[in-house]
């Protein structure tokens, strides 16, 4: 009798994010078919239509019902004849990543923007102020933003997470709790005990205080000084600001905030966030990586190993790191325009949309929720699926232009470019647009290229050269 030995099932690891090359090969050859068919825009859209006009028309449907379906229905008439069929590969999704690098690399030569590639670094900066200005840990601070992150944006979070973090550390930060509070249905019983008290904003549970920041609250809600539940509310959904405060009042430990298995692009974007350092010799060691994807090098030059870590590929200088794998770098994998289009009938973001990013959330009625798990996979969800499925395009895309420039490209560098790039040719650049009320005066951040895309030297914290020096053995650099 012949004995067949079975191939034990995997399930995603529980300390990162899973990655395809975690997967055993017949789970990547069944995922990889299930994505290829994902291109299939052009005919999927005219199946779609067919079904929204059925329940458009069907008179035993809510109004509200109908109404959504005919909007979508607008939607799908003004964007189909941009969209076309074509298999999504990770060929093909990585030279979309490359293509928008190297077009990012031109526009901030053309235009003077920020190609992005150091965005990760650039932000750890920001949230790094922030818990020096107001005595916090700067690991806590970047976690409870990061917790903050699914359907927000860099920016929101940053707000949110600045305003809880000075309530917290101003001794003289008060807030009223008014009668109006009880009135929600999900308001806490335990709030009925601070109503009509000022009480710091330290006292109130996570729960509460995020309950009191809502929009429906704010303007009954008594203040004293540095209390701004409107900067809080834009932390978004009400459990994600609860996490937040938790993270920064120590009630759950940093490395326990986020499951990399059930958020597997907040994970990689917590921990990319984290281990990049401003200021670091990685971070020196990163910009020269990245200076040599713009094609401005100087033929023949050698450049200087300024700490030895030409061949490091830790942290952020690692090629097949983890990446946040969002919608938009789903939409970049499609290769539909990136480029929106005017949506008539439609008011809002909606009047104006990406045929690529439609293409896999409306469009694609959420892409992801197309998959279906794959064969030799347990305990793994379409999330984690196309999360892994998207990151081995980065590291396909990081492998491309190190062979192109000999330098080991990061694969953050080619995230971050790649889709700070997809985003401006939608004409979705966030950080340009989104609204910001009054804001204390930063010190002005140098960026760390000069028109000429060379290394800005000066954007590197003098201290951190010496000591980084010292660190490696080097000795003083003046």
């Amino acid at each position: 009798m012949t004995i067949t030995k079975r191939t034990p099932l995997v399930q995603p690891p529980a300390d990162k994010a899973l990655q395809f090359t975690d997967m055993p090969g017949k789970s990547q050859r069944n995922l990889s078919s299930q994505v290829r068919k994902l291109g299939n825009q052009k005919t999927d859209i005219k199946n779609q239509q067919a079904r929204l006009q059925r329940a458009a028309d069907n008179p035993q449907s809510s109004e509200k019902t109908r109404t959504k379906a005919r909007q979508r229905l607008t939607s799908q008439s003004a964007l189909a004849a941009t969209l076309v069929n074509a298999p999504i590969t990770h060929e093909s999704a990585a030279a979309n990543r490359v293509g928008l690098v190297e077009r990012g690399n031109e526009r901030s030569v053309r235009e003077g923007t920020n190609a992005g590639h150091g965005w990760y670094f650039e932000h750890h900066k920001k949230l790094a102020d922030v818990a020096a200005a107001t005595g916090n840990d700067r690991y806590k601070v970047i976690a409870a933003s990061a917790v903050m992150s699914p359907q927000n944006n860099p920016e929101q979070e940053l707000s949110a997470v600045t305003a809880l973090t000075r309530m917290h550390a101003d001794p003289k930060a008060r807030i009223k709790v008014p009668e109006a509070a009880l009135a929600h249905p999900d308001a806490p019983s335990s709030l009925r005990d601070w109503v009509g008290k000022s009480v710091h904003p330290s006292k109130l549970s996570p729960i509460e205080l995020a309950h009191i920041s809502t929009a429906s609250l704010r303007s009954s809600v008594k203040t004293k000084g540095d209390v701004d539940l409107g900067s809080v509310s834009k932390g978004g959904v009400k459990g994600n600001v609860i996490k937040a405060i938790d993270v920064l009042r120590g009630n759950t430990p940093v490395e326990k905030a986020i499951d990399p298995r059930s958020s597997p692009k907040v994970w990689s974007y917590h921990h990319n966030i984290a281990s990049s350092v401003y200021g670091s010799p990685e971070h020196t060691e990163f910009a020269e990586r990245m200076h040599t994807t713009t094609g401005r090098e100087v033929s023949g030059q050698t450049r200087m190993d300024l700490f030895g870590l030409k061949s490091a590929t830790h942290g952020p200088l690692d090629p097949r790191g983890p990446t946040a794998e969002d919608t938009w770098q789903q939409a970049i994998s499609t290769g539909q325009q990136l480029k929106a289009i005017n949506i008539p009938g439609r008011q809002g973001r909606a009047a104006l949309q990406s045929p690529a990013k439609f293409s896999v959330g409306e469009g694609g009625s959420a892409n992801q929720k197309m998959l279906r798990s794959v064969p030799g996979m347990v305990k793994t969800g379409v999330s984690a699926l196309m999360h892994a499925w998207q990151n081995r395009a980065t590291h396909l895309a990081a492998e491309t232009l190190s062979h192109r420039t000999g330098e080991i490209i990061p694969a953050i560098g080619v995230q971050a470019g790649g889709w700070t790039e997809g985003r401006r040719e939608a004409g979705k650049a966030i950080e340009e647009n989104v609204k910001q009320g009054p804001q204390r005066k930063q010190p002005e951040q140098m960026s760390m290229f000069h028109e000429d895309m060379s290394v800005n030297r000066r954007a590197l914290p003098a201290k951190s050269k010496r000591q980084a020096a010292f660190d490696s053995g080097q000795g003083a650099l003046f």
